[in-house]
């Protein structure tokens, strides 16, 4: 008898046990109702860009984790009659908060400038205002590992050029 009330007691805490255990577990699901798998690790599926300058519909844009120049100005209704699409690497992957100007024809300042950072050897890159020998390095360094620079805000990803610095190097341009 003493046997019995021991098996039904621990039948009766395993029981409970597995109710506790099922009735707490959680299952995320989509928005369709289908379960996900939810891990320790957060994934940036989307981004938000900005995009101003010569387009149809400048402003900000959600996009896909690793989508192009392309899709962001296809989004943005395309170019305009007066973009100059010279310097526009439409191939370009996108990254979260970045901002991209579409600068208009005729504005050599932006063209100039975009070739002498693609092109520039460090003696080149130091005679611009607001450039001396590190900053020239890092240019060359991140352009080497990156690739060319699109537009004149990809300066901002250059470790030490900052908004400040970025308006320092383009009135030296102008002069």
């Amino acid at each position: 008898m003493k046997m019995k009330k021991e098996l039904i007691g621990f039948c009766l805490v395993l029981i409970i046990f597995v109710v506790l255990f099922v009735v707490n577990r959680e299952v995320k699901v989509d928005v369709k109702g289908t379960p996900i798998q939810v891990s320790g690790e957060i994934s940036v599926k989307t981004l938000k860009v900005y995009i101003s300058g010569e387009v149809l519909k400048p402003g900000v844009y959600e996009l896909q984790k690793d989508d192009r120049l392309d899709k962001l100005v296809e989004l943005a209704g395309g170019f305009t009659d007066n973009a100059d699409t010279t310097g526009v690497n439409l191939a370009k992957i996108l990254k979260d908060g970045e901002m991209v100007t579409i600068y208009p024809l005729g504005d050599q300042v932006t063209y100039v400038g975009i070739d002498i950072f693609n092109k520039g050897d460090k003696d080149l890159l130091e005679s611009i205002d607001g450039i001396g020998q590190v900053l020239a390095e890092r240019i060359i360094d991140y352009r080497e590992k990156h690739g060319f620079f699109s537009t004149m805000e990809d300066l901002l990803n250059v470790d030490g050029i900052g908004n400040q610095k970025l308006k320092t190097i383009q009135a030296g341009l102008m002069d």
